[in-house]
């Protein structure tokens, strides 16, 4: 089904279907997307009912490859007490479940944390030790995150998370560009007006 029109214009509901499809079973579901929606349920099971228990089995699939999967694995997390697993946001080796679980981190509202200088340190290791695009945006991500939730970095940590930060001012990449940029801004940067000027001159 689709519907076209609005906005003062005449709308119409049309429904397509094939005149000529041929006879049979309709086509089957892979073997790999069914164990992908089960762990993706297996998962969700826990977000009503949170299971301390599995947290082994929450790690694992947040390092899944499937975005939808490590989504509902970091709610399952959420769920669990955040003293129970947050040394091992600090010692997971797998780079995209590390980054799952600090996102995970920087989303509770814990009253023993009071800046988010650990969270921003530990994402700063995880984006100097991988040359993945994609992962080094999530790192921003969590990094901004952590700033807006937990509260501004110290002073030395804005400086080393500049220095690395500047590696992709000049990215090729859109995205990374104005990930980099909006975070060198929240820090409030000593080298961004600088940057700044040179990039008008240029």
């Amino acid at each position: 089904y689709l519907v076209t029109g609005g906005r003062g214009t005449h709308s119409a509901l049309y429904r397509i279907k094939a005149t000529d499809a041929a006879a049979g079973s309709p086509p089957q579901r892979s073997t790999a997307s069914r164990e992908l929606r089960s762990l993706r349920h297996s998962m969700e099971s826990m977000h009503t009912t949170p299971d301390p228990g599995r947290l082994d089995d929450i790690r694992k699939a947040l390092g899944n490859e499937d975005r939808m999967v490590r989504y509902a694995a970091r709610v399952a997390l959420e769920g669990l007490p955040v003293d129970i697993w947050q040394n091992e946001a600090w010692s997971e080796a797998d780079p995209q479940a590390a980054i799952e679980m600090l996102l995970a981190l920087a989303r509770q509202q814990n009253e023993d944390s009071s800046t988010s200088d650990p969270i921003i340190q530990r994402a700063i290791q995880i984006g100097s030790g991988t040359t993945d695009p994609e992962l080094q945006r999530q790192v921003m991500r969590v990094m901004a995150l952590a700033i807006a939730r937990q509260g501004p970095a110290s002073s030395p940590l804005i400086s080393e998370a500049t220095n690395w930060l500047l590696e992709f001012t000049e990215d090729h990449d859109v995205q990374t560009r104005r990930l980099c940029h909006e975070l060198l801004v929240s820090m409030q940067a000593r080298s961004l007006p600088s940057l700044l000027v040179m990039r008008m001159e240029d």
